[in-house]
């Protein structure tokens, strides 16, 4: 069993859409992986953004049980990969979490590309969509390097 973390800022957007298209994909794939979704910097116990929500919805996927949370020791100890939505993001967790360095990669790196994952944040439902598309793109390609 793999253990996958889909890290982005609040834990609203990005890495909530990813994790619930990750556990499609991969067990689309018969792969035995279990995924999370954290934040670098959660404020509160907040649910999925509206737009994200419904951009999942096209998938048949939904993140109504969603509550973001904030990436902690423990949850780096867990995983087998940490997957940033952005560069930043990879640097803020190498920064804070030094020992685990070596499993940390921004989706787009792990998946064999490069670049980081736009935040739709505050911006109008065709920008999550197109989000997630290109997370969808990066996933495929982790699922794929998976198997």
């Amino acid at each position: 069993m793999k253990n996958i973390i889909f890290v982005c800022t609040g834990n609203t957007c990005r890495s909530p859409m990813a994790e619930v298209l990750g556990l499609d994909i991969f067990r689309k794939l018969e792969l035995n992986v279990a995924v999370k979704s954290r934040g670098v910097a959660v404020f509160g116990r907040g649910c999925a953004a509206a737009n994200a929500c419904d951009a999942v919805k096209k998938y048949g996927l939904n993140l109504d049980n969603h509550t973001a949370a904030q990436i902690s020791d423990e949850d780096m100890a867990w995983a087998d990969v940490i997957l940033t939505m952005t560069n930043s993001h990879k640097k803020i967790l190498q920064d804070g979490y030094a020992n685990y360095s070596e499993k940390i990669f921004t989706l787009k790196e792990f998946g064999g590309d490069s670049g980081d994952i736009a935040d739709p944040f505050g911006m109008d439902l065709d920008s999550y969509e197109w989000c997630l598309e290109e997370m969808k793109i990066s996933i495929d390609a982790v699922g794929a390097k998976l198997k």
